[in-house]
This record gives C-alpha cells, structure tokens and sequence, in this order.
C-alpha cells in the first residue's frame, strides 16, 4: 500500500507545483502590472506590490451580472482585468464604460470610506481582481517594508483626509464650489495629489490612457503649459531634460487642465514655482455629481468652464504646433547658414568703405554718386577698383556742381523774389484774386 500512497503524493506535489507556476505567472504578468497602472499603487516598487499581490484573487462574472451595487459595504478596490463593465446611474442609466485596468473602490481598501457608491454592471464576461483592505495592511506589515513606504502610506492616508476637509479640488476652482460640498468632498476623496518643484516637469495623461479621461486642477503655484521643440537654437526653459519648448498657455491657481486634450497636442506642464496640482477622474466625478443633487446648483459653470478652456486650447495649440514644425532642423539648413555667413561677411567689407557718418566719400571729402548699375558688393572687388576710382573724380565735379546750385538758390535776387510773392499774396487776399498775382523768377543757372 505503501507505493499507491507515493503515487498519491507525487502527483498532489507535482499538481501543487504546476499551479504554483501558473500562479506566479499570472501574478507577474497580469496582476502586478495591473496594481502598477492605478493612481494608488502607481508609486510604490515592485517589491511591494509583489507582496500585496501574493494572497490576492480574482471573481469571475458573466455578461448583465452585477458587479458591485451602490450603498452596499465595501472593503476592498477593485481592478477590471478582463471584459468590460459599466457604472450605472441611480436610474439605471449608463454613465461610463470600464476597460481592462480601470480601478474602482480604492478609497475602501484605504478605509476611508466602507460603502460603495454606484452600481457596476458587467458589459460582457469579466474577470474582476480583488484588493482588500486586509491584503493591504499585510503587506505593510511585513519586515521587509521599510520606514519610508510606511510613511509614505500614511500620508497618503493623511493628504485624503485633508483634500476633504478643504474640498480641495473643486473648490480651488472660479466656479463658485464651497469647501463643505458634499459633491467636493466626494471628489476629493478620490482625487490623486502631484506635487511639483519649480522647474518640474509634468506629463498630461492621454484619454486612451488606463482608468479613462481625466482632468486636472492647479491648487497653488504658477506653472506654464508649452510644447516641446527639437530645436536646439530656442530658448532652453530649464525643465528637467533641459530640452527647449514654445509656450502655449499660463496656469494659475484654479486653473483647469483638460489633460485629454493637452496629451493630444503634445503638451507638458513646467512648475514655474512650487505647484500642487489634484488629477481627478472623470468617471468619479460623474458618480459624485450623479450621487449628489446639490452639485446642478455649481454643474452649469463647470461645464461654461469646461468649454472655455476646450476653445483657448484648440485656437493656441495649432499656433504653438506650427512654430514648433516651423523650427524643426532641415536639411538643408547648414547650407543656408553657410551662405548667410558669405553674405554677412561681403556686406561687412564693403561696409568698411562706408564713413560713420553714412555714405561713400571720395578722396577730398566730398559724398560721391554710383551708377545705379554698379552694385554696391562690386565696391571692393578687384574687377571694379580702377573703375571706381575714375568715378570717384567725376562724383567730385558732381558735387561741386551741386554746392554751386545751392549757392545760386540762396542769391539776393532770389530773395527778393520770395518777399515779393509773399507781398503780392497778401494784397491778393485783401483785395483782388489771389490767382491773378503773378511773379516772375529769375532763371537760375548753376555754375560749373
């Protein structure tokens, strides 16, 4: 009897094994990755989410079953792995849809808040990954966690907590939400935190992005929204890669930030001073409005905000793309410089012939004429130097010419002629037509 009770044990090992490797397999590739894309573990090393993920499972559902229902307890988050499901209404009506990775009820397993605030439906067949509040507290709890991770936790905890209490951040915003809304604190509460040193740089997330579109609120600081150039010649911002940018738009305190659409163009945020900006989810702040009938007092503003922001983005950020194609190297731009530097360098030599006072001068003094048909580049060319000099004597003659002319406007008689012709107006228009005065003008002839 002994033999069938080896075989027995060999083939429950060898099973055991097997499962142990499926096991390990899932949690590295599915499970652990998963826990890696939501706002709450998105932070911590992988060590840590090992250690969170060992004890986990996941509950499978079948199209049209019922997920979660709104008011029940909760205690632990929730990750779609598999399939697809919808958050419905206090009617029964859709509000979003959840892919692969969306994560729902973190708040629970930080014990925070024990109770679930909308009714998820499976769409088709799901596969739903379990983190409860006590898988969490283990994993806290083990020896290899250091004093940082704890602490880190317990901040996380604690910055929850104080979100709430200033409604924080929907109440930074020019819409006129107080920080006692119950819609704010419920928003607040599933708001995740960045904090940002001047000069930091911070990524918009994508709406194709895991967990759904989302939007962001500056808190407090400045901070610039720009696009990022590949030419080097613009001016360097100092962000953290030091690369050169075109700025779009400035951000101020209660600012909103369409995160969807600021990815789409390409954009970054640059803390310009010390910035704390809240990200919020789309999809938790339709289940807080929807669960709060307070918040259609404040819902019309948001919206014209909304709308706003939407319209400068879409007008500024065509204009930003443009200068940043516009900027982009080309091929052909080290001939283009090498050129500009042949013509800059002509210019210069010729320029040397030029008096400060402006104008080219012959040897005496006198500002000399050039053909129209000489151009100036041929000044200082070998071809045109005895050519020039002989038209430096003839500007010469010209000019004296010209000193004689203007020595014979400024004659007696010619004078005489001006004081009379003013006379003649006047007595024209005391009496007669100042038509019918006539004067005649010496005719000049200018000495050469």
């Amino acid at each position: 009897e002994r033999e069938p009770l080896e075989e027995v044990l060999q083939t429950r090992l060898e099973r055991n094994y097997d499962f142990m490797i499926s096991r390990n397999l899932w949690l590295q590739e599915q499970v652990v990755p998963s826990l890696a894309s939501t706002s709450l573990f998105s932070r911590y090393a992988l060590s840590f989410l090992d250690d969170v993920a060992s004890p986990l499972i996941s509950n499978s559902f079948t199209a049209g079953q019922v997920i979660t229902k709104a008011a029940e307890p909760a205690e632990s988050m929730l990750v779609l792995l598999e399939g697809s499901a919808q958050i419905e209404s206090r009617q029964g009506a859709p509000l979003a849809v959840l892919s692969p990775g969306a994560s729902l009820g973190e708040v629970a397993a930080l014990g925070l808040y024990l109770t679930r605030p909308s009714t998820v439906r499976a769409i088709s067949n799901c596969r739903v990954l379990v983190i409860t509040a006590r898988a969490l507290q283990r994993a806290l709890s083990l020896p290899a966690r250091t004093e940082e991770e704890k602490e880190a936790f317990k901040e996380l905890v604690a910055d929850r907590k104080k979100q709430v209490s200033f409604g924080w951040p929907l109440s930074a915003l020019t819409v006129g939400i107080a920080q006692d809304d119950r819609c704010a604190r419920a928003v607040a509460l599933q708001a995740e935190r960045f904090s940002l040193k001047p000069d930091e740089l911070w990524m918009p997330l994508s709406d194709q992005a895991t967990g759904g579109r989302v939007f962001s609120v500056i808190v407090k600081g400045r901070a610039l929204l720009e696009m990022p150039s590949e030419n080097q010649d613009l001016r360097k911002l100092g962000g953290i890669d030091g690369s050169p940018a075109v700025a779009v738009t400035q951000l101020f305190e209660g600012s909103l930030v369409l995160e969807g659409l600021a990815a789409a163009y390409g954009t970054r945020v640059r803390a310009i001073t010390a910035v704390e900006v809240y990200r919020v989810r789309y999809i938790d702040f339709d289940v807080a409005v929807d669960a709060t009938p307070s918040a259609q007092e404040w819902m019309p503003r948001f919206r014209m905000l909304e709308a706003d922001v939407k319209k400068q983005l879409n007008h500024r950020g065509p204009g930003a793309q443009g200068v940043v194609s516009g900027l982009k190297p080309h091929s052909s731009d080290p001939d283009i410089h090498q050129w500009r530097a042949r013509r800059n360098k002509a210019i210069g030599k010729a320029r040397t012939k030029v008096r400060p006072g402006g104008g080219l001068h012959s040897s005496n003094g006198n500002p000399c004429v050039l053909s129209p048909w000489v151009p100036l580049e041929d000044i200082t060319t070998n071809s045109s130097r005895r050519e020039m000099s002989a038209r430096l004597q003839d500007s010469s003659t010209f000019t004296s010419s010209i000193a004689s002319l203007r020595r014979d406007f400024s004659a007696p008689d010619l004078k005489h002629a001006r004081s009379k012709f003013g006379a003649s107006t006047e007595s024209g228009q005391s009496g007669g037509s100042p038509s019918s005065a006539s004067v005649r003008l010496p005719r000049l002839t200018p000495s050469m």
